[in-house]
């Protein structure tokens, strides 16, 4: 076999890089289209999957835990799962008091391991993802918010009112 010179070689390579310029646009467009949807399609499996272990925790939590330090009125607000479906962060409200909110969290903490291997049973994946329990507190932010701005438009029209009288 003839080695080849430097020269042809370089011609070969810079011949090869070009390739890929003289491709029309609409292959380029094609592949950024099948590459996003096939991250929508891994997307849309997440989210089958946070909507199921949500539907099955949250079952679990009301009848099949039996624990006395989790509050009756405790339900499972959001979950989160990683991509590579490994992790499952599982975001609980407790309606009830700092105690019953702590308590709660630690029976479920406690717990996790049961709450794992029942979803594991409940649901075909190649790996169960870890539970991680964290306290959702976006709902009493929610009503502190909701109570401010109440505050706020009542004092807005006591002032309205002041104004008009005062003007009177």
């Amino acid at each position: 076999m003839k080695p080849t010179s430097s020269k042809k070689w370089n011609e070969r390579r810079r011949s090869r890089r070009h390739q890929g310029a003289q491709r029309s646009p609409l292959g380029f467009l094609q592949f950024f289209r099948e590459k996003e949807r096939m991250i929508s399609m891994a997307y849309a499996r997440v989210q089958r999957l946070r909507e199921e272990i949500k539907k099955i925790a949250s079952h679990i939590i009301r009848n099949e835990l039996r624990d006395p330090r989790i509050a009756p009125i405790t339900s499972v607000t959001e979950v989160d799962v990683t991509r590579d479906l490994r992790y499952a962060t599982i975001f609980i409200s407790v309606l009830g008091n700092e105690e019953e909110k702590k308590n709660t969290l630690e029976a479920l903490e406690h717990s996790r391991g049961l709450l794992r291997k029942e979803i594991g049973k409940k649901i075909s994946v190649r790996y169960t993802p870890e539970m991680l329990i964290k306290m959702d507190e976006s709902i009493e932010k929610g009503v502190e918010m909701h109570q401010k701005i109440n505050e706020v438009v009542k004092k807005d029209k006591e002032n309205r009112n002041q104004d008009e009288d005062s003007n009177d």
